[in-house]
């Protein structure tokens, strides 16, 4: 099975086509990086991986999952993007108990605080 695997994938943005036939497998386990000038695709492509943004043609399959499953293997990926999406006017501990609730992932205050103590961040 592979990571992801895209097909004549196209995107575009009004009259402005932004991916064009982008036909892309990445296997488990290969490290895998995209590189490109500004404006390349790289981020529009990531966000049609991620569910972000809709593709105007083509399909994309991650963990052997079609976009329209992604809901099944969102727990199972991860994206660091080049920004901060942290909210700048929470507490780590708030940041943390906000993303668990998110999770579905039940957690107490002291089991927050407690790892927050062993990464320094208490």
């Amino acid at each position: 099975m592979n990571a992801i695997e895209v097909r004549g994938l196209k995107k575009s943005f009004g009259a402005k086509e932004v991916l064009h036939e982008v036909n892309l497998t990445v296997e488990q386990g290969e490290i895998f990086g995209f590189l490109g000038r500004n404006g390349a695709g790289k981020s529009t492509l990531i966000q049609i991986l991620t569910g972000i943004t809709q593709a105007s043609a083509g399909t994309v399959a991650l963990l052997g999952e079609p976009a329209d499953r992604l809901d099944a293997i969102k727990r199972r990926i991860g994206v660091m993007p080049d920004t901060s999406n942290l909210y700048h006017d929470m507490t780590a501990r708030a940041f943390l108990e906000y993303m668990a609730g998110l999770s579905g992932v039940r957690v107490s205050k002291n089991e927050i605080l407690d790892l927050l103590g062993r990464v320094g961040l208490s």
